[in-house]
């Protein structure tokens, strides 16, 4: 499997310098030599060279490489993790705001005899390394995994025409991160092993008191003060994608007639499929939507937490948010205004003040890509320099990407993200139904149609009379609902219109439709201001669960506004935030029964949000009104 992909990867680097030659020169001058020649080669301006990889590297590496003497093989093999933390650190004091999977294996196996080191920055085996020791493999945990199953391994010359064996995905899903780097909240996020299903922690509330003094008498006792902790724990959820191909396809690989390896392709877009459900549930898990049989199969993800404040672990367990986190506190609704930057100044403030950070190393803004355009058009509105050509036969090139914010707390580097969406990526009603989903919702009659009225006890309204955008949420919206459960989700079904004055809520009723076979286990809300649930203005504000009812009420209060941004800044430290990891990526055989042959790709995580005052929600972010500049319609 590694040989495929390492040969696809290969062909897929065209004509770039391999700088295999690198690894065997002397850190001399020969080894500036050979950076000339590639910097001629590939045409890399100033004195950054490129890696096999395609990535770009600074020099400054070199230096750390010469002071901490990595030509030593003992210290390569028992430090690996470190040897790419020294890669990334060069870096992004070169370029600030700089971050990206680093690939250990760009030096070829000239430089690297140990095959487990040719695994990406944080992933399973250096996460064992890192809590368990030098001598951990994550291999070893697969094999142990096999001899409980009783596996053998019956695979053919071509790939894994069967998958009659339990394999470690680790390479794989390296592959997909390396190569599709918009999964980028699981490729950054740092992940701690679990060794268990239910992952523990100590939260540190307090190391003692200093309200009262520490002063006292010669020949007396100080006080002192008592540190306080919180013991927590989360459950570790599994998740996982079922792939296959059929006994024809594996013959017709075999005999070359495919062009590539089925059983590969098969594992590569399982691991996309899968990584991409990890991505939303990480913004938009929610505990409370369950599997087809009632189950309780999520986690709550970082809405959920910052929002309510806490974070399901099971069995009506909740945990307890460490130094007074509170419902809501580092949550910012934008009620329709656009974003600007001196925002990042309060919430770094908030971060130093309520947070305690100290170090904004490990901070990151995710955001939509609407939001990270608006901030480049104030930038490029606000700021004007003279183009200044680096290389004249080139010509001028007018832009500049935003790298982050440097506030008066720490640089907040920017990425945008591409699944803080709620359904999908338009967030709009689907345009077919999923195979296996459950029937639309019903057409609601009587009192069941969106409604208007006052807010009922304990509610709060936020169809403001003047939002911080500066107009009325009051007028008249249109709703709309689909059926969600495992296989995915249903056409839309118009629930009607309700015309809304400030203060006030819209109420409905939402109820399934005629059974098809297939269990409905959340509904999702739509809702625009035209009858037209492909309009641009239309988007998803709430999914509810509804398994086994026999109909939902939801009440729109107007908290969350469709089709607009989001920023959600993380501080990835593993005491605040971290992915409890209980295997690598898995590969699990399934009966043959037919001549399609099926297994399953696996992994089971857990986000664990331990500091939520470390993270920080913006949501309902407006567009910056571009009316009358060249591209508004865009």
């Amino acid at each position: 499997m590694e040989q495929a992909i390492d040969a696809r990867n290969v062909a897929l680097m065209g004509q770039r310098a391999t700088l295999e030659t690198l690894a065997a020169a002397p850190l001399s001058g020969a080894y500036n030599e050979e950076i000339n020649k590639v910097q001629k080669m590939q045409g890399v301006a100033g004195a950054d060279w490129i890696t096999k990889s395609g990535r770009v590297v600074t020099p400054d590496y070199d230096t750390l490489m010469k002071s901490t003497r990595w030509r030593n093989p003992a210290l390569r093999k028992v430090t690996g993790d470190m040897h790419l933390r020294a890669l990334e650190e060069a870096y992004s004091q070169a370029q600030p705001g700089y971050w990206n999977l680093i690939d250990v294996g760009m030096y070829g196996p000239r430089l690297y005899q140990d095959p487990n080191l040719a695994k990406s920055l944080g992933f399973f085996n250096n996460l064992g390394r890192q809590y368990f020791g030098p001598s951990f493999q994550g291999d070893a945990t697969v094999a142990d995994l096999a001899k409980a199953m009783a596996t053998q391994n019956l695979g053919g010359d071509f790939g894994d025409a069967t998958p009659l064996r339990l394999q470690n995905l680790d390479a794989t899903m390296t592959s997909v991160l390396f190569e599709e780097q918009h999964f980028v909240k699981w490729n950054w996020l740092e992940r701690v092993p679990s060794i268990q299903p239910y992952y523990e922690w100590n939260d540190r509330l307090a190391y003692g008191s200093i309200r009262g003094s520490a002063a006292f008498v010669e020949g007396g006792t100080p006080q002192g003060g008592t540190a306080q902790f919180s013991r927590n724990g989360i459950y570790v959820r599994y998740f996982g994608v079922r792939r296959g191909i059929t006994h024809q396809m594996a013959l017709t690989g075999q005999l070359g007639g495919s062009q590539v390896d089925p059983v590969e392709e098969e594992n590569r877009d399982g691991a996309m499929e899968l990584l991409g459900y990890m991505e939303r549930n990480f913004v938009w898990g929610n505990h409370e939507i369950t599997d087809n049989a009632g189950n309780i199969v999520n986690y709550d993800g970082f809405v959920k937490a910052l929002e309510n404040g806490i974070q399901y672990v099971g069995t009506s367990q909740t945990n307890t948010m460490p130094n007074g986190y509170t419902a809501g506190m580092n949550v910012l609704d934008m009620e329709g205004q656009y974003f600007d930057f001196s925002l990042f100044e309060g919430i770094g403030r908030r971060m130093a003040q309520r947070g305690f950070v100290t170090s904004f190393r490990n901070m990151r803004a995710f955001m939509d890509p609407t939001v990270l355009e608006d901030l480049a058009r104030l930038r490029l509105t606000t700021e004007f320099k003279q183009l200044v050509a680096v290389n004249p036969e080139r010509g001028y090139v007018p832009g500049v990407p935003l790298a982050g914010y440097q506030s008066n707390f720490g640089f907040i580097p920017f990425t945008y993200d591409l699944f803080l969406h709620r359904a999908g990526m338009t967030d709009q009603p689907p345009v077919t139904a999923d195979q296996q989903s459950p029937a639309a919702p019903a057409s609601p009659t009587g009192g069941a149609v969106p409604t208007a009225a006052a807010p009922g006890t304990g509610v709060t309204s936020y169809f403001e009379a003047q939002n911080k955008a500066g107009t009325s949420d009051a007028g008249t919206y249109y709703y709309w609902a689909t059926s969600v459960n495992d296989s995915g989700e249903s056409l839309a079904t118009y629930l009607g219109s309700a015309t809304v004055a400030a203060g006030q809520v819209v109420t409905m009723t939402i109820t399934p439709g005629s059974s098809n076979g297939n269990p409905v286990t959340a509904f999702r809300i739509y809702r625009g201001t035209v009858n037209d649930q492909t309009d641009d203005g239309t988007g998803c504000i709430e999914e509810v669960a509804a398994y086994n009812q026999a109909s939902v009420t939801f009440t729109d209060a107007n908290s969350w506004r469709p089709k607009t941004g989001m920023v959600l800044l993380i501080d990835r430290t593993p005491s605040n935030v971290a992915i409890a990891q209980m295997a690598p990526m898995l590969k699990w055989p399934l009966a043959i029964t037919s001549t399609t042959v099926e297994w399953l790709i696996l992994l089971y995580n857990a986000l664990v949000v331990k500091a939520p005052q470390r993270c920080f929600l913006v949501k309902n972010i407006g567009r910056l009104n571009t009316a009358g500049l060249p591209g508004a319609e865009l």
